[in-house]
């Protein structure tokens, strides 16, 4: 045979044999180490997902234990949710909120009525809607009394309203 046939086939049969080797052995080695990388990846987060998880679980442990231990009761988060219709409320329309006072309880045959008083100056239009909005879309409780008072600063001579609002709730 000549150099060249055999040096061809000597050459064939390497590639075969390299081709054979890849198809038993290494094709499956590699789909092995894949898989085992993924699953590797997959161990990861999870380890990160359950350290997140326990630390979540710790917060809302210390969160539940503040708010045991705080002194914010319902009647703060009334005041709070007032104050915050009214906030909204007054970035919408052109309107101020100039003081804010302590709810008066009192009771009256073993019904409790909370009453929140505030004052807030805007045009009396805008005033209108906030009453509106407060004693029918919030229905946070009944407006006992809005009292109107035109005021005149001294220093610019401006006219404003001022309304002196008065919300009664029946409490617990």
């Amino acid at each position: 045979m000549a150099l060249i046939k055999k040096n061809t086939l000597l050459l064939l049969g390497f590639v075969a044999t390299l081709w054979f080797l890849y198809v038993v052995a290494f094709s499956k080695t590699l789909a092995l180490n894949e898989k085992a990388a993924s699953l590797q990846k997959q161990q990861e987060l999870r380890k990160k997902n359950l350290l997140a998880l326990e630390r979540l679980m710790l917060e809302d442990a210390q969160t539940d234990r503040l708010l045991v231990d705080s002194p914010i009761s319902d009647e703060t988060f009334l005041q709070n949710n007032l104050l915050e219709i009214v906030n909204d409320f007054a970035q919408k329309e052109p309107l101020s909120i100039v003081s804010f006072h302590e709810p008066h309880a009192f009771k009256e045959d073993n019904t409790v009525f909370k009453t929140y008083s505030f004052c807030v100056i805007g045009p009396y239009a805008s005033l209108l809607k906030l009453i509106h909005a407060l004693e029918q879309k919030h229905a946070f409780g009944n407006v006992q009394t809005a009292v109107f008072e035109k005021k005149k600063n001294p220093r610019n001579g401006q006219v404003s309203l001022e309304c002196m609002l008065s919300i009664q709730r029946i409490g617990q």
